[in-house]
C-alpha cells in the first residue's frame, strides 16, 4: 500500500509547496502595495488589478497620462526594492 501512495503523496507535496511559495510571494505584494502612497496604489490597482490603460487610468484619477506612467514606473521600484528585487528599467513600457 505503501508503495503505491508513495508516488501521489510526493506529487501531493511538491504542489502544495509550490502553492505556498506562490501564496507567501502575493501576500508580499500586498503587504508591500498597502505601504505606497495612495496615487501609487491607485495607478498599481487600476493598471495591473483592473487592466486599465494608461489613458483610462489617466481619466478615472483626473491626471495626465505622464504622470501615470511616471507614478507607475516609481510604484514599481518601491515595490521592487520593499520586496527586495531588482527592477529591470526598460520593463516599464511607455503606452
Amino acid at each position: 500500500m505503501r508503495a503505491a501512495t508513495d508516488p501521489i503523496l510526493d506529487s501531493f507535496r511538491a504542489q502544495f509547496r509550490q502553492q505556498v511559495t506562490e501564496l507567501e510571494d502575493t501576500m508580499g505584494l500586498f503587504a508591500a502595495m498597502v505601504r505606497l502612497p495612495e496615487r501609487q496604489f491607485d495607478v498599481i490597482v487600476l493598471q495591473f488589478a483592473l487592466d486599465f490603460d494608461t489613458r483610462t487610468t489617466a481619466l478615472v484619477m483626473g491626471i495626465c497620462e505622464a504622470t501615470v506612467r511616471s507614478t507607475r514606473r516609481t510604484a514599481k521600484r518601491r515595490l521592487a526594492a520593499d520586496m527586495g528585487l531588482d527592477v529591470d528599467e526598460d520593463t516599464d513600457d511607455e503606452e
